[in-house]
């Protein structure tokens, strides 16, 4: 709705710039801007009763405490209503609660409409057509409740209103023929059909240069009767946008006496009869407010005497008054309030949400929410070694390593293949693979950042998991080499890797027990410190594949609690001392105990160690494998002795020997 400034400033005795009165209305909930000389507002669809400037005059005066209500919307005239079935016979009560027709013969006019009435509709998007009905259309934008004005000498009388009962077409007004269905309130008279009802009216019955005698309607539809119906025809007027949202159904005879205040001035007339035919209905609404309840909703509390008269010249009736609250009766303009949450907005709105405490929340059990610094860092470190990210939505048919009733059950699943939520995301990697697969493609690296959730007795819990699969089909062949190298080894390297880059070194590897997507080539990462599980990585289980398939599923919330940044030391400008180390022992024993007990002896000088040779066969025992350790020592202050190197080598053999059973291979 587009309403001129200068128009609305004398309308709300205001001294507001246009600016300042657009913010005001802004802060009042009804979003708007300045446009031009006018400001435009988006009003939401709950609030039908402002698309009018006698609702954005009831909040503004209520926003700045003025009771300017009754002194700005009085009539001079007093019209006494009265029923006539010779004017009109029946209305259809389950949708027009009220029907006024007002008659008025020897209509002449004398003076054009003022020009601040004809600028204030041309602004508002309203085109003049003819002074009696633009009369009719200036009183729907003050007072909110459209009017339509017929030729009286074009009706043939007395006037129902109903839905009809057959196909029939009517030429509306602008010569457009439109095919009438049955389910569409229409106004007729005693040759058929002459309005859509709170739409358009037809053309044989529109106001003209000659008309001289007419008939002004003012009526109540219900929303619910005119819903979706002037898009249905296309016909999208002032009126029905009003009508669609609701019109206070109280305020149609004072509307027919503001436009008789009007015509006066512009033209002479004769009044020949005020008819109506209603259905007496109750539209308000008792709601109650405890003082206690809003002061926790809203956080501060807002004195009594504010709330009452806030309340008050927004219309709302007070019933009842008590020590803990009050009991109000909705206005009829206010169709969207019902309880009392409605209430504390309305108050809220003119208190000023700005004025409102900040207030922390209070303590409540939350997702552990991984920033998305941590998400990015683990995002190129994939990317770098040539992963690609996917992502799936988090709905599954089932979850392969968990139960049905440990599974998270979705209360209103898209389809029956997505009523669960994913446990893992393995399982949708692997199938991801499989699609590529399909498609031809022979080397698949893919890793997927997300949720997981499981059912925990009575409760529930999520964790963020990193999951990757690797494929190295065995057709992927080049003329350099028999196929990509990757394999288990190069996956753990992978791993360790990671780890390195998130600054965790206090962990162990051990044989992984759960086999549900890996086979026994797979290993568990154990943090040393909190003793949790990191993840898991090995071989795929080959029941998913019949290509060798890789992967691995880490706790990203467990990476960083056992986050341990490295520190920066200076580099040493002496040389390393290198040995190599080489030793027999059971083949059952793996490397990563060697490597774990070697760390705990925290040898002076050692900077790394690392496997570089294994071997079994020959002139070894079948149950004897045969490793070679290669060991780093530098000093930052000095170059080594061979004695201070050699000490220490004897005692990580002796180590070795008294705990591993190892032995010197010579």
């Amino acid at each position: 709705m587009r309403i001129e400034y200068s128009y609305l400033k004398k309308f709300l005795v205001s001294k507001e710039s246009q600016n300042k009165l657009s913010a005001i209305f802004t802060d009042l909930g009804f979003e708007c801007e300045v446009d031009g000389n006018c400001i435009d507002f988006d009003l939401t669809p709950n609030r039908g009763d402002a698309f009018s400037l006698k609702g954005l005059a009831r909040d503004y005066w209520a926003f700045k405490n003025q009771d300017l209500y009754k002194k700005f919307f009085s009539s001079k005239n007093n019209l006494s209503f009265k029923k006539d079935i010779n004017v009109i016979k029946k209305i259809d009560t389950s949708a027009c609660k009220n029907y006024h027709l007002l008659l008025l013969d020897d209509v002449v006019l004398k003076k054009s409409l003022p020009k601040n009435i004809q600028s204030l509709l041309e602004n508002a998007g309203i085109p003049l057509i003819h002074p009696l009905v633009d009369l009719g259309n200036f009183v729907m934008l003050e007072q909110g409740t459209p009017l339509h004005v017929f030729d009286r000498e074009t009706l043939n009388l007395p006037i129902s209103v109903g839905f009809s009962t057959n196909k029939e077409s009517l030429e509306v007004i602008g010569n457009e023929v439109k095919e009438i269905t049955k389910d569409t309130l229409t106004i007729r008279d005693q040759s058929g059909a002459i309005a859509i009802a709170g739409i358009i009216g037809g053309a044989d019955t529109a106001v003209s240069i000659s008309t001289k005698s007419i008939a002004i309607e003012a009526a109540f539809f219900s929303p619910e009767s005119l819903m979706n119906k002037a898009r249905q025809y296309g016909l999208s007027t002032d009126a029905s946008t009003r009508f669609e949202r609701g019109v206070d159904p109280s305020i149609q005879a004072f509307a027919l006496e503001r436009y008789l205040d009007l015509l006066e001035a512009i033209a002479s007339f004769k009044l020949i009869g005020c008819n109506k035919l209603e259905k007496k209905t109750n539209f308000a609404k008792k709601i109650t407010l405890d003082y206690q309840d809003f002061e926790s909703f809203a956080g501060v509390k807002i004195s009594k005497k504010f709330i009452t008269r806030t309340l008050k010249l927004l219309g709302f009736i007070e019933i009842d008054s008590f020590k803990t609250g009050l009991t109000i009766s909705t206005p009829n303009h206010r169709f969207d309030m019902s309880l009392a949450e409605d209430l504390y907005e309305e108050i809220l709105r003119h208190y000023g949400y700005d004025n409102l405490p900040v207030n922390k929340p209070k303590a409540a059990p939350c997702a552990n929410i991984i920033s998305d610094d941590i998400k990015n860092t683990l995002r190129l470190f994939f990317i770098n070694r040539g992963y690609q990210e996917v992502m799936h939505i988090p709905f599954t048919a089932s979850n392969l390593d968990l139960s049905e009733n440990n599974s998270v059950k979705v209360a209103n699943p898209l389809n029956s293949e997505e009523s669960l939520l994913r446990s893992n995301l393995l399982q949708s990697l692997i199938s991801a693979v499989a699609d590529n697969l399909k498609r031809g493609f022979k080397t698949i690296n893919l890793f997927e950042i997300g949720r997981s959730y499981k059912k925990i007795e009575r409760s529930f819990s999520e964790e963020e998991i990193v999951s990757g699969v690797i494929c190295r089909s065995t057709k992927a062949k080049f003329w350099d080499q028999n196929s990509l190298a990757h394999n288990f080894f190069t996956l753990k390297k992978e791993i360790q890797d990671l780890l390195k880059t998130f600054g965790i070194k206090n962990y162990e590897f051990i044989l992984n027990t759960d086999n549900t997507f890996f086979n026994e080539n797979s290993l568990m990462i154990i943090n040393n410190h909190s003793k949790e599980i990191i993840g898991s990585f090995g071989e795929i289980n080959n029941k998913f594949s019949s290509e060798q398939l890789y992967g691995f599923s880490l706790l990203v919330d467990k990476l960083l609690r056992t986050n341990q940044r490295d520190k920066l030391n200076p580099v040493s400008k002496f040389p390393f001392s290198e040995r190599d180390l080489n030793i027999v022992l059971d083949k059952k024993i793996d490397y990563s105990v060697i490597e774990s007990l070697i760390s705990r002896l925290k040898i002076s000088y050692l900077r790394k160690f690392e496997l570089i040779d294994i071997f079994s066969g020959k002139d070894l025992q079948e149950n004897q494998k045969s490793l070679t350790i290669r060991f780093s020592f530098q000093s930052l202050s000095r170059s080594l002795k061979d004695e201070e190197v050699n000490q220490s080598m004897d005692k990580i053999l002796q180590n070795l020997t008294s705990k591993l059973s190892a032995k010197l291979r010579k």
